[in-house]
């Protein structure tokens, strides 16, 4: 359906530019650079929970934590989000800038900017360590292990003991940066890249 989430909601928008959005439990997390920057709503029938036009930012993206506990990105830093109340949490301190994308794993947030990702404890709501270099995107694959892509290296970090790798892409390929390239151009030069395998 067109407008999915208008037809669900009477009068109700989302925000300029909504970039991101998320599934975590029973609701969806829509994330816009404008306007209505966090819309939560029923993961099902899109009806409106929440709205906030001033999460700290513009925002960028949205990390569920558990079934209490999320984390917003925005162009200003990371903040912490009630689920349970649906409330604006804490700003994690000393963390500045534009947030990338986020993963949690045993305990802790790992929080990307273009040079830095940060590490932060959930228990204490603080910066634990900062991985220093320029970085694109980031994940958690199946066996916990986070990957931190660079353009011609993966940054492997165990989340237990935070004990890093450095590994290099097979063949030669190379990672373009979201930062600055379109989607479209980051796409194609993937494609390319494992065409070439």
């Amino acid at each position: 359906m067109y407008r999915a989430y208008r037809a669900a909601n009477e009068d109700e928008i989302l925000g300029t530019t909504t970039q991101f959005g998320t599934t975590w439990g029973d609701n969806i997390y829509l994330v816009s650079k404008q306007n209505n920057r966090l819309v939560v709503a029923d993961a099902n029938t899109l009806k409106k929970k929440a709205v906030f036009t001033d999460i700290g930012g513009d925002g960028r993206s949205f990390l569920g934590v558990d079934d209490k506990l999320g984390y917003i990105g925005h162009s200003n830093g990371i903040r912490q989000f009630d689920i349970t109340n649906l409330q604006l949490g804490d700003p994690v301190a000393g963390i500045e800038g534009q947030m990338g994308a986020m993963c949690y794993a045993e305990g802790r947030v790992f929080a990307l900017t273009q040079a830095k990702v940060y590490v932060i404890d959930v228990a204490t709501n603080a910066v634990e360590k900062t991985l220093d270099g320029s970085f694109n995107t980031l994940t958690r694959s199946k066996d916990g292990i986070v990957w931190i892509a660079t353009v011609d290296k993966f940054l492997k970090v165990n989340p237990l003991t935070l004990e890093e790798e450095l590994i290099d892409y097979p063949g030669g390929i190379k990672v373009g940066s979201s930062w600055t390239n379109s989607k479209k151009q980051f796409v194609k030069s993937i494609r390319r890249e494992f065409l070439r395998q």
